[in-house]
C-alpha cells in the first residue's frame, strides 16, 4: 500500500462513519407507526378484563386504519366491538412504567386481513399503510432562553406528538438540526411561520408533508400553540391553547390526520368514486422491468383489478379497476415514486384518453 493510500484509507473510514452516523441519527428522529396492535392498561389477567381490553385496543386500531376519529357515527362499529376478540392473531401481557408507576397492559397484535374486511362490513373507510411521512419543525419561546428549535424525544410536546401520531397511524420525523439545518433555517424564521424558509429547510429530509408549531408558556399557566402544515401545496394554519400539554399533541395532529384521510383512505362501497380508467406505462423495455411493474400495479390497495390490454414497443396499455379516485391513485403512485404522470396521451380503440405513466421505479 502505497503512502498515499495509507492516507486516503483512515479519511475513508472516518468519511463512512460520518455517514452512518447521519443515517443512525436520522432513523433515531423518525416514527413508524404500528398499525395492527395496541396496549392497553388492564386491572387484571382475567377473560372478561381482556375482552374489554380488546374493544378498547380494536377502537383504537379502527380509527387509525379508517383515519375516521369518530366512530360513533358509524352504527355498525358498536356490533364489531362486541367481537374484538375475533380479531386477536396473538397477545402478551406487559409492565409499561409511566412516571415511575407500573401499569400492566394487555399487548394485542390485530389480524390486518381480518380488519381490511371488518372495515368493509361497518362501512369504514381503509386507509392503507403506506402513508405520508412528516417533518416536524418544532420552535419554543421560552422566558429565559428565549427562542429555539427542538427535536428532543424527552421533551413533553415531542412527546405528546409521538405518542398522537401513534394512534392516529401518522409517520413523524423531526430534523437533526445539525450544521445544515442551522445554516438553512433560524429559531426565529420557524416562529415567523417563513413559509420559504420552512419548505426549503424541509427538502433534505424528503417527506410529503411538513408541520410547523410553535409553542410558549403564559403568566398564567396555559400552553399557546400555533400550527401550520403544508402538503402539496395546499395547507392549514389553526391555534391551540391547552393547560395540559399531554393533550396538546393529540389536538395539534387532528387536523392534519383528518385532511390526508380526505386524501388517502378509500371509501367502502362507492360506487360513484370507484370505476375503470386506462393508463399507459413506459419505459417498460425488458422482462423484469415488466413483471415489477405489474406486480406494483397489483400490490396497490387502491387497485382492485387490472387488464393488460396490449404492449406497443416499451409501453404497457392497461385497465384498472380501482377502489377510489384517480387522484387518490395518483396520491398513493407519489408516495412510492415508482410510477409518475406524464403529458401527451394518445387516445384508445373506446375513444378515452388512458393516463400516462413513466415507470421510474427499481
Amino acid at each position: 500500500m502505497t503512502f498515499s493510500s495509507r492516507l486516503r484509507w483512515p479519511l475513508l473510514c472516518n468519511l463512512c462513519l460520518t455517514f452512518l452516523l447521519s443515517i443512525f441519527s436520522s432513523f433515531a428522529l423518525a416514527q413508524t407507526p404500528s398499525f395492527f396492535s395496541a396496549s392497553v392498561p388492564v386491572s387484571s389477567q382475567s377473560a372478561k378484563e381482556r375482552e374489554r381490553a380488546a374493544a378498547e385496543g380494536l377502537k383504537e386500531v379502527l380509527v387509525r386504519l379508517s383515519g375516521v376519529s369518530q366512530l360513533d357515527d358509524y352504527p355498525a362499529v358498536t356490533e364489531l366491538l362486541t367481537k374484538a376478540n375475533r380479531y386477536i392473531e396473538q397477545f402478551h401481557y406487559d409492565v409499561v412504567r409511566n412516571d415511575g408507576v407500573a401499569q400492566e397492559h394487555v399487548v394485542m397484535a390485530f389480524s390486518p386481513a381480518g380488519l381490511e374486511g371488518a372495515l368493509r362490513q361497518a362501512g369504514l373507510p381503509y386507509w392503507p399503510v403506506n402513508r405520508p411521512s412528516t417533518l416536524v419543525w418544532l420552535v419554543e419561546d421560552d422566558i429565559t432562553e428565549g427562542k429555539r428549535l427542538i427535536n428532543d424525544t424527552g421533551n413533553p410536546v415531542v412527546q405528546s406528538l409521538l405518542q398522537a401520531a401513534q394512534k392516529r397511524g401518522l409517520p413523524l420525523r423531526f430534523p437533526l438540526l445539525d450544521l445544515d439545518d442551522q445554516l438553512a433555517i433560524s429559531a426565529e424564521q420557524v416562529w415567523n411561520l417563513d413559509e420559504t424558509a420552512v419548505l426549503e429547510a424541509s427538502f433534505r429530509y424528503a417527506t410529503e408533508t411538513v408541520l410547523v408549531g410553535r409553542y410558549t408558556r403564559t403568566f398564567s399557566g396555559d400552553w399557546w400553540t400555533t400550527w401550520q402544515f403544508f402538503h402539496k401545496e395546499q395547507g392549514q394554519l389553526y391555534e391551540l391553547n391547552d393547560p395540559d400539554m399531554s393533550v396538546i399533541g393529540a389536538r395539534a395532529l387532528a387536523p392534519l390526520a383528518d385532511y390526508l384521510a380526505q386524501l388517502y383512505a378509500l371509501r367502502s362501497g362507492s360506487a360513484q368514486e370507484a370505476g375503470q380508467i386506462y393508463v399507459q406505462v413506459g419505459p417498460v423495455a425488458d422482462f423484469g422491468t415488466y413483471r415489477k411493474t405489474l406486480d406494483y400495479l397489483n400490490r396497490l390497495a387502491v387497485v382492485t383489478s387490472f387488464n393488460l390490454l396490449a404492449v406497443t414497443g416499451d409501453t404497457l396499455l392497461l385497465s384498472l379497476q380501482l377502489s377510489g379516485t384517480q387522484d387518490q391513485l395518483l396520491s398513493a403512485l407519489s408516495l412510492d415514486r415508482k410510477l409518475r404522470p406524464r403529458s401527451a396521451p394518445h387516445m384508445t380503440a373506446s375513444g378515452e384518453q388512458p393516463l400516462q405513466l413513466e415507470w421510474i421505479g427499481r
